[in-house]
């Protein structure tokens, strides 16, 4: 690519800040539901099914961001690749060496440990959410591809986006009904990335195309979401009925396993999750609008707060939720889970914000959460706690007014 231009000023996508707190916190919904509740409960597994949307619009944002930030400047390739992979690879080795001795795999010996660590990272595998980044990583190195994509299809985005859908909606039905033919022959390479289905950035090509083509056409997109709000809660509505719908066929008249009429990769869940994005954009819109009116300021602060810290609390959640609920799970019962559960969710969810914001004053911020450093404002609380002033000692018998004056200044006193 081109050397280096000054980039064109771009407005921040406040939006996005909605976005990123909502979907942290229903990344750690999915996830306190799974830990507190059994596998084969119904309505546990039903809500799971309706939230994991999550991993749908992380991917969404991702092209959202780097297209708005690069399509319309020139870079370095190997510049951008050197910012993403420093930003994301490093925390991606790190919090995968914590999470495979988190595992306990140094107990069996360096060696045993070394190994793991190998396989998880060529697979995404040391937790069961460090796939993201994994799959993150492959669309950097697939990027320029897509803004090549983007620039050739200029003014046929609307087919585009229509047979991304399609395949789409193509792949969920192959992930859920891998028929049997793809066990021998020609078959095997389809097999492999149905196995393989959750780190492999194909998987996820309707919502990063979704989002390259929403922050290109930006001005469009937030005018139709803007001036269509209601449709979007009513599609939004009803494709949530009908995921309910199937899971329930799935359940009481196909005779399917709970834990597979929930999958992640439903044939539907492509539809149900534009509208959620689409409607999740809307209410951004709706708080942006909102946010400057005083009774929202708490608010305002605290999604700021969640979504500038979302990666790290993203990375550092399952272990505070293992740690919560390991102690804690005795308190579960059959009526009690009601209550813990959302309970858990924001616990895990407050513990792991202020771990982040601490892990964020350090200069090691950049390397273990993949922001820059972010000091902590001490100004802000000094006046709340005020430093008292100190008393002046009294001068000498032999000191004049003028030396005791000094004297205390010198001290703080003054």
């Amino acid at each position: 690519m081109a050397a280096a231009k000054a980039a064109p000023a771009r407005r921040h996508i406040g939006e996005l800040d909605l976005l990123r707190a909502l979907t942290v916190l229903g990344v750690i919904s999915v996830h306190s539901i799974w830990f507190t509740n059994t596998a084969t409960n119904l309505s546990a597994n039903l809500g799971m099914d309706l939230l994991h949307y999550t991993r749908n619009v992380f991917m969404f944002m991702t092209a959202f961001v780097l297209f708005y930030v690069y399509y319309r400047r020139s870079y370095p390739l190997s510049s951008f690749w050197a910012k993403r992979f420093k930003l994301v690879g490093i925390p991606y080795v790190l919090w995968s060496m914590y999470y495979v001795y988190y595992g306990g795999a140094l107990k069996h010996g360096i060696g045993f440990y070394l190994s793991t660590l190998g396989v998880d990272l060529i697979q995404g595998t040391a937790w069961f959410h460090l796939y993201y980044l994994l799959v993150t990583m492959q669309f950097y190195l697939v990027f320029p591809l897509f803004v090549w994509l983007v620039k050739k299809t200029r003014g046929y985005h609307r087919w585009v986006l229509a047979a991304s859908l399609g395949l789409e909606l193509l792949m969920m039905v192959v992930f859920q009904y891998a028929p049997n033919w793809m066990t021998t022959g020609v078959g095997q390479p389809l097999l492999w990335i149905v196995q393989n289905r959750h780190q492999v950035v194909f998987t996820y090509q309707f919502y990063l195309v979704l989002g390259a083509l929403a922050a290109v056409h930006l001005d469009q997109i937030e005018a139709y979401i803007r001036d269509h709000g209601r449709t979007l809660v009513v599609g939004l509505m009803a494709t949530a009925l009908a995921m309910a719908a199937y899971y329930g066929l799935s359940v009481t008249v196909w005779q399917e396993p709970v834990g597979f009429a929930a999958n992640v990769f439903q044939p539907l869940m492509p539809i149900y999750s534009l509208f959620v994005i689409l409607s999740l954009y809307r209410l951004g819109q709706r708080w942006l609008q909102a946010r400057s009116q005083s009774r929202w300021r708490s608010a305002t602060w605290a999604i700021t707060w969640v979504a500038d810290l979302s990666f790290g609390i993203y990375l550092i959640h399952p272990a505070v939720l293992e740690e919560l609920t390991t102690r804690f799970l005795w308190l579960l019962g059959p009526f009690t889970r009601l209550v813990i559960t959302p309970v858990t969710a924001l616990l895990t969810l407050a513990i792991s914000a202020l771990i982040v914001r601490g892990m964020a004053a350090t200069p090691w911020a950049v390397y273990v959460i993949g922001r820059e450093q972010i000091p902590i404002p001490w100004d802000r609380f000094r006046r709340y706690w005020p430093r008292r002033p100190r008393r002046p000692r009294p001068a000498p018998a032999d000191t004049t007014p003028l030396e005791a004056e000094v004297s205390s200044v010198a001290e703080g006193g003054a």
